[in-house]
Order: structure tokens, then sequence, then C-alpha cells
């Protein structure tokens, strides 16, 4: 599977790879699944999606659940709600997030001058 992009994340080599449903109901059980991040072979897979934008908010999802496991929160979420739950904790974590980050990746994009500077810093 040729990668669709390739990117690093807290020092590391990762992968995007688009997939059709087919190949996601493989990697998942559900062909309706849009996007999946595995942190042990630095791979995201996203299901083709026509829409532009969902396309887009998918990865930045699956990249969501890559910053959370690089940092070490994937784990300190496990942690501190034991096991139970966790993951419905990140999702919901992420999915509040997601739309915030779009935004302002959108609002960057169209000026032409990055909201800080490093002499602001």
């Amino acid at each position: 599977m040729t990668p669709y992009s390739s990117f690093k994340i807290g020092g590391q080599d990762w992968t995007a790879h688009l997939v059709s449903a087919t190949e996601m109901k493989k990697l998942t059980g559900d062909a309706t699944d849009e996007g999946l991040t595995v942190a042990m072979t630095q791979r995201i897979y996203i299901r083709r999606i026509k829409n532009k934008s969902r396309l887009r908010d998918t990865f930045l999802h699956e990249i969501c659940h890559a910053f959370l496991g690089a940092t070490g929160m994937q784990h300190q979420l496990e942690v501190g709600y034991k096991g139970e739950n966790f993951e419905d904790w990140e999702e919901s974590l992420i999915r509040i997030f997601v739309p915030h980050l779009a935004t302002f990746i959108d609002d960057w994009s169209r000026t032409s001058t990055p909201p800080v500077t490093t002499h602001e810093l």
C-alpha cells in the first residue's frame, strides 16, 4: 500500500494511506469507519471520502490520535480512567478539538502572516 502522505510526529516517521471501504472493513471490521490510527506501525488509514472537508477533518481527527499517543496523553487517559471507557473519553476530546483546529488552519491559510511570529515568543 503506497502512502498518500508522510510526516513526522514526535520525531517518528508516520504515513497516511487512503483506503477503500473494503480495505477499511479488513482493518476495523466496519466499512463505514472513516479513519484508523495504528500507533505501533505509525500509520494512519483514511477511507476515501468524496467530501474534501470531511476528508480533511477525518485526517485531523486521526492526527490528534497520533499526537495523544506520541505525547503520552493516550496512556494518561487510560491510566486515569483505569481502562474504563478511556477510548470514549479520547474520542470525545478529539471531537471537541478538531473543529477548532480546522478553523484555525483555515484562518491561518487565508492570511499572509502567521498569527504568532518567532520574535513574539
